[in-house]
């Protein structure tokens, strides 16, 4: 919630999401969020970071 753009349902969404389904390896993953939308995932994507590399990926 320390993410301009994401609020309590948001974050709870986010963390529902990844313990559904795993970590988000690409900003697009995020897509899959509900209430994130290209718009709302550019807002808060110069906060993100993911893997470096694909050899961390499963």
């Amino acid at each position: 919630m320390l993410i301009p753009g994401i609020g309590e349902k948001t974050a709870q969404a986010i963390i529902d999401e990844r313990e559904q389904n795993g970590v988000f390896y690409y900003p697009e993953d995020l897509l899959a969020v509900p209430g994130i939308g290209v718009k709302k995932l550019a807002q808060f994507l110069p906060f993100l970071s993911f893997p470096a590399s694909e050899e961390q990926m499963p």
